[in-house]
């Protein structure tokens, strides 16, 4: 029984940092593909790329 109530603490944890990592990524994206649509408008900034 404690190795249930441990396996699902560790399904909660990693459940969570999958969560966290999947928006880290998802804002990066987002930040890249600002990037290349200021730079295909001319209109590169200094923090891209």
């Amino acid at each position: 029984m404690q190795r249930l109530v441990s396996l699902k603490a560790d399904y909660k944890r990693l459940r969570l940092a999958w969560t966290e990592a999947k928006a880290d990524l998802q804002a990066k994206e987002t930040k890249l593909l600002d990037c290349v649509r200021l730079f295909h408008q001319g209109k590169q900034q200094d923090w891209c790329c």
